[in-house]
């Protein structure tokens, strides 16, 4: 896979994790005394596989705070945050 096909993988899991949890805020109570912090990690998710799909400066940053955040939720969770901190700390910046 090139860069680049590694790049749009990601920002789908990302924005899919990102819906999932709306959708976990949602079936929590959403506006009725839900939990808040779902809604706001599912927007960070979803703004995080937008900017990774749009290659916009902060991605590489974002991507690794959203990776390091997404170790704790096992399994899918782990699995998504090991793949993507190292597509994007095993990456120069000038490949990204």
């Amino acid at each position: 896979m090139t860069i680049h096909e590694h790049s749009r993988l990601l920002a789908g899991f990302f924005f899919i994790k990102g819906i999932l949890q709306a959708v976990g805020w949602i079936f929590a109570g959403g506006f009725f005394g839900g939990e808040w912090m779902l809604a706001i990690f599912a927007a960070f998710f979803m703004i995080t596989g937008w900017k990774i799909q749009n290659d916009s400066s902060d991605a590489k940053l974002l991507g690794i705070v959203a990776s390091a955040l997404c170790i704790g939720s096992f399994p899918i969770g782990t699995v998504l945050g090991v793949y993507g901190l190292w597509f994007f700390l095993m990456r120069s910046k000038k490949e990204f």
